[in-house]
């Protein structure tokens, strides 16, 4: 079944996913990203090794792509989320990252099964992922879907996504570790922010609560960092394993403040992001207050398959 036709069996029955049309969520106070300690991260690169050459990737069965682009390998010397107090040092080895934010131009295809003929019955490995329960409503609060981050999406539908485009592909994507999302956000700057000390800096590349006026933007209007990625300050939150084997949110949000945007911010999802969840048991797949909360992906290179930093 198509999107619309879709929309249009469901109508106007009351939404999963929070807010309505239009209205911009609202974090409360003691869910806004906070960083474990006011001690910056730093991250060292190693920019003699080889390099990886960027790619596009196309999604079969349709006509998106998705840009990958290559980090270097290095180290990341980060806050102990247990114990701030200390610090922790991490390896990380050449992968790639999605260039942008995963779309909802992406996500759709994977949760409708546009890459299939209407009709069709699937019968391949990327079929054998579960997919999410459809919403209601259009999940994306009418701030826009073609070129738009996807939002609202919980851990597993991210992680599920990335099986989905996996299996589709024979290559291992999957979503990234909190020390390479940081690593990948600082590009080699060890400064307050990715952009500068100042937090000033931060309108040329990020959405977020001084400019973004309350909702997401077109992926990549903003500048990207010095590794060529976009968004990865404001616009959607970004799922990540944490190192506290917890799932974080990284990056900040268009609704979240200056002090969110800095790399070390976290949020972990106590519950709190489906709070008003009316389904009994609450979706695992959809955050009614997590009308922030995105991803993007990130692919291992062969090679690199069995050493990926963590």
């Amino acid at each position: 079944m198509s999107i619309s036709a879709y929309l249009s069996v469901v109508g106007t029955s009351v939404a999963v996913v929070g807010a309505r049309a239009g209205e911009p969520p609202v974090i409360p106070p003691d869910l806004m990203p906070t960083a474990p300690s006011e001690k910056a991260s730093s991250v060292a690169v190693k920019n003699d090794a080889p390099k990886l050459e960027p790619y596009t990737e196309t999604i079969s069965g349709t006509v998106l792509t998705i840009d990958m682009s290559p980090i270097p390998p290095g180290t990341i010397t980060m806050t102990d989320p247990a114990d701030p107090t200390k610090s922790v040092t991490k390896e990380i080895s050449a992968l790639y990252f999605s260039t942008v934010e995963i779309s909802w131009d992406h996500y759709n295809a994977f949760l409708f099964g546009l890459d299939k003929p209407e009709g069709a019955v699937g019968t391949t490995a990327a079929d054998a992922v579960t997919k999410p329960t459809k919403p209601y409503v259009s999940a994306d609060r009418g701030f826009g879907t073609t070129g738009y981050p996807v939002i609202s999406t919980s851990y597993r539908g991210a992680e599920n996504f990335a099986a989905w485009l996996a299996a589709k592909t024979g290559k291992k994507y999957r979503l990234p570790t909190e020390a390479e999302w940081e690593y990948a956000c600082r590009a080699g700057a060890n400064t307050k922010y990715p952009s500068g000390d100042d937090a000033a800096s931060l309108d040329a590349v990020a959405w977020f609560a001084d400019n973004a006026e309350a909702k997401t933007h077109l992926l990549g209007s903003k500048e990207a960092n010095a590794w060529g990625l976009y968004d990865m300050m404001g616009n959607a939150g970004e799922w990540a394993k944490g190192l506290d084997n917890k799932w974080v949110i990284k990056g900040g949000s268009f609704v979240a403040d200056a002090n969110a945007m800095r790399p070390e911010a976290r949020l972990v999802n106590t519950g709190a992001l489906n709070a008003s969840d009316p389904n009994i048991p609450k979706s695992k797949w959809w955050l009614t207050e997590g009308g922030f909360v995105g991803f993007r992906v990130v692919c291992e290179p062969e090679a690199n398959a069995k050493s990926a930093g963590k």
